[in-house]
């Protein structure tokens, strides 16, 4: 799962690169580079966010297990 987001989380940044040298090539204007990119950011930090809750539930998960066992 891990690798997966993160897989995500690349191939948004290259979104974003070639986003960007297409707004330096002129292919796409200021605005829509804006938009495009504010989009991306916002996936990615929500990509990010989503990962943390889920990573700290699972250590959580873990720990719990681990004091059953020990119990």
């Amino acid at each position: 799962m891990e690798n997966k987001i993160w897989l995500i989380f690349n191939k948004i940044d290259n979104i974003i690169a070639n986003l960007y040298e297409d707004n330096l090539d002129g292919k796409i204007s200021n605005e829509r580079f804006a938009s495009m990119t504010r989009k991306y950011e916002t996936e990615q930090i929500e990509l990010r966010n989503n990962f943390e809750i889920k990573n700290r539930k699972l250590i959580e998960l873990e720990n719990k297990d681990s004091d059953c066992k020990s119990f």
